[in-house]
């Protein structure tokens, strides 16, 4: 031990120290191993009859630690030793810290921008969708105010539309005024459609004259595979003549209930068939005709008639008339 360290040690520990040469067992009388200093040269270690041991310096030093240590672990070194300790672990333990919270704020910091990277694609994206959203949205408006016109327009068109056809329907009609129809005339190559409807005339006491009649003709069929006669269309002169036709037709067929009006009074001998006159319809009021009959039978309707090209139904003798001028107007009934 050095002078220095001696001079450092407490007096407790002076006294109780003792060198290594007092503190090594007295050697034996017959086996005698002289102590040297650890400073003799490695010559003076043979010797005859003299075993030597080398010291080693580790052991040395070791010694010399612990007891720098003892000496440093004292009351007033530990003292001056703990807030060197206590500085030395707070700086460890904020470097560590500062490390751990660098890494995790860098990380932190990497999922953040790759968010914010995201977000931003996002956004471009959400601005994208909303600029073409905006401009559906002004293009469907606009598409609703067109559609709007367009509705008007249509019910405008239909409602013209409606007008006119029925202003066409009045007009044919009225171009058919004064013609009446004549249905289940037999066929004959040679026949002479004016002496046909002359003869019809005076059966039903309703004689007409050559300048009564304008024209006579057989109408091509509605339906060409019926084996019905074609129609015969008579043109007279005035509406009067044609009322006087049909109200003696109908005055005929009411007084003879069991023999009405048929071909045997024509003069044909074959199979005697139904002779129906009535007023030329239109196409169309003809169908519209078709069709109210086939409802009033359908709906217990007693009267359907027509007057001057208007259709009328009468559902009984106490019901008022009712006049039906298109399809529609068959499903109030």
């Amino acid at each position: 031990m050095s002078e220095k360290s001696f001079t450092h040690m407490e007096s407790d520990k002076k006294k109780q120290w003792k060198c290594q040469k007092c503190g090594n067992k007295p050697p034996k009388a017959d086996n005698i191993t002289p102590i040297k200093s650890s400073q003799s040269s490695y010559e003076d270690n043979v010797c005859n009859n003299i075993t030597t041991r080398k010291i080693n310096s580790k052991s040395i030093n070791s010694e010399i630690a612990t007891e720098d240590l003892s000496l440093m672990l004292s009351p007033s070194s530990t003292d001056k030793l703990m807030p060197l300790l206590r500085k030395e672990i707070q700086s460890a333990v904020a470097e560590a810290v500062q490390n751990a919270v660098s890494i995790y704020f860098s990380k932190e910091f990497d999922l953040i921008k790759n968010e914010l990277i995201t977000l931003k694609e996002l956004k471009s994206t959400i601005e994208f969708i909303s600029a073409d959203y905006d401009k559906v949205k002004v293009d469907l408006k606009t598409c609703e105010s067109r559609v709007i016109e367009l509705s008007q327009d249509n019910k405008r068109l239909s409602d013209t539309i409606f007008d006119l056809s029925n202003r066409v329907t009045l007009l044919e009609q009225h171009s058919r005024e004064n013609n009446i129809e004549v249905n289940g005339v037999p066929e004959n190559k040679t026949e002479n459609l004016v002496s046909i409807v002359k003869q019809l005339a005076s059966t039903v006491s309703a004689p007409l004259k050559d300048t009564d009649l304008v024209h006579c003709v057989r109408v091509k069929k509605m339906d060409e595979t019926s084996n019905k006669p074609r129609s015969i269309i008579v043109k007279l002169t005035s509406t009067r003549a044609r009322d006087e036709v049909l109200a003696a037709v109908s005055k005929f067929n009411k007084s003879n209930k069991e023999n009405k009006l048929h071909s045997g009074h024509l003069g044909f001998g074959t199979k005697k068939t139904p002779i129906y006159v009535s007023e030329h319809l239109s196409p169309h009021s003809k169908y519209l005709y078709a069709r109210t009959r086939q409802t009033a039978r359908e709906k217990g309707i007693a009267y359907v008639w027509i007057r001057n090209g208007r259709i009328f139904i009468r559902k009984n003798d106490t019901s008022p008339a009712k006049q039906i001028r298109h399809i529609e107007a068959l499903g109030k009934i």
